[in-house]
């Protein structure tokens, strides 16, 4: 059996961070200029050439032996060297776990953290380690940790990586504590999925916590790609104190509580960025930002999230969340279910900006009834497919105060009905409702509302270049809108 060196074909890189095209890798015992052979196949059982000579784009298929370590001297093709790296061994490149079985009944706790306790060593001395798990489903009874901040290198990588979320499967049975917990930094997960199964499907604990344990931001540099997580007694993802968190394309389906959840204590998380990731069916908010900022969801799917404790598909106090072209749809969206949740929320937001989107199946589209700090909406598309009753309010400021920052940008927004929105008060087909002496929004839109004393004092500025109107009372105490300009 050998391992990889550095991915499926390893790829090297001259000092200007270019492929090293027709570079040679020369392979020794450790610590000698004795050559030592690596190998074509995972089988190891054809040798390499030694020196390896890399392709156009800097690549070679380059196995390690297992037992011992390596020298490697990376030279460009005219013979200077580049690296000298001591010290090298197979399972500080890319290896499998030894003893791990993915048949769906042997418990693999052991010796899956086993390898997780190596990750931290391996990265001291070789800087990077990737662990690869074959298509399987490896059961673990006791819950995991990754601690990537033992190795003392800030420097350092670690990659887990599967074969694709049907296809590899963690699954744990315990019936209590978090599956996975991650500290440290600079850590890479992509291509399978933690599951749930046995006495954990009733019991409790979230699916991966990303926990620094600080009370300022020192987890960073996660990235997630491909992975899902599913059936968790409490939250799918559980981010605390984290910062320059990535995921893309995950998932967090059918959990006992949040599906994404992000908080950080006292202060803001920063540059966090959640791309095609969805939640499916969790009881709480399919998206949950506590006191974090500068946070950013595309096209984030919620769907069948939400119940009476949580009402809403996003959820957010954070100022600086932006979400672009959101997808939130109601509970009644999951299959066979005829539950309606009471104030049922698309987003319940603080601030921030929403641009584009889909609210469907809701009660409320857009909720925000504490404060408002500044709010950009642009461009929410609202319609009440398939939910039981009407929906109340496309977008609801309603004891908001004070909301002289909130900026409200519905020019082209629209809805879709297949029953009536009640109680509407439209701006171009998206409605905005505001709680009395709410003096000072700024509403911008085709069609000014309707006349109501609410609106007394408020600023409205339709798509006529120079159109500015107030809403003031005229003594009936409709709040009639007035030309100033």
């Amino acid at each position: 059996m050998a391992n990889l060196l550095l991915g499926a074909r390893a790829q090297f890189f001259d000092a200007n961070g270019d492929p090293l095209s027709l570079g040679k890798v020369y392979t020794y015992e450790a610590g000698t200029t004795t050559p030592k052979v690596t190998y074509t196949t995972s089988v190891g059982d054809v040798a390499n050439a030694n020196p390896v000579v890399l392709d156009a784009e800097g690549r070679a298929a380059i196995w390690l032996g297992t037992g011992t370590a390596y020298r490697i001297i990376v030279k460009d093709s005219a013979g200077s060297t580049i690296t000298d790296d001591d010290g090298i061994t197979a399972a500080g490149s890319s290896f499998v776990p030894d003893g791990i079985v993915g048949d769906g009944s042997t418990d693999n706790s052991v010796a899956l953290q086993a390898a997780f306790n190596n990750l931290a060593s391996i990265v001291s001395v070789n800087r990077r380690t990737r662990i690869y798990l074959p298509r399987g489903k490896y059961l673990f009874s006791t819950p995991l940790t990754i601690n990537q901040a033992d190795s003392g290198d800030v420097h350092g990588r670690i990659i887990i990586e599967g074969e694709g979320q049907i296809n590899t499967e963690l699954v744990c049975t315990a019936s209590s504590g978090d599956a996975l917990t991650i500290t440290g930094g600079r850590v890479t997960m992509r291509d399978l999925t933690i599951g749930a199964a046995g006495a954990r499907t009733s019991g409790s604990g979230s699916g991966i916590v990303i926990d620094s344990g600080n009370t300022t931001p020192s987890v960073d540099q996660f990235n997630f790609d491909g992975v899902a997580v599913q059936n968790q007694p409490d939250d799918g993802w559980e981010i605390r104190n984290g910062e320059r968190v990535q995921m893309r394309s995950c998932v967090a389906d059918t959990c006992g509580r949040h599906g994404f959840h992000f908080y950080d204590n006292t202060i803001g998380g920063i540059s966090n960025l959640l791309l095609a990731c969805r939640a499916y069916y969790c009881a709480g908010n399919g998206l949950r930002m506590d006191l974090t900022s500068e946070s950013t969801a595309i096209n984030f799917q919620a769907i069948g999230c939400g119940s009476a404790s949580f009402p809403a598909g996003i959820w957010s106090n954070s100022r600086g969340l932006v979400l672009i072209n959101p997808d939130v749809e109601g509970k009644e969206k999951a299959p066979g279910n005829s539950e309606s949740v009471t104030g049922l929320r698309g987003a319940d937001v603080v601030g921030g900006t929403i641009i584009g989107g889909v609210f469907s199946g809701l009660e409320y589209g857009i909720y925000c009834a504490t404060e408002a700090w500044p709010l950009v909406l642009e461009y929410p598309h609202f319609t009440n497919a398939t939910y039981p009753s009407p929906m109340s309010r496309g977008v609801l400021l309603s004891t908001v105060s004070p909301i002289s920052t909130a900026r409200i940008r519905l020019k082209t927004s629209y809805t879709d009905v297949t029953k009536p929105i009640d109680d509407a008060v439209y701006i171009n087909g998206a409605e905005i409702i505001v709680g009395a002496n709410r003096s000072g929004a700024y509403i911008e839109g085709a069609g000014a509302p309707a006349a109501d004393a609410n609106w007394i004092g408020q600023l409205y500025q339709d798509t006529t270049p120079g159109s500015l109107y107030i809403a003031i009372q005229t003594g009936s105490g409709a709040g009639d809108w007035v030309a100033i300009t």
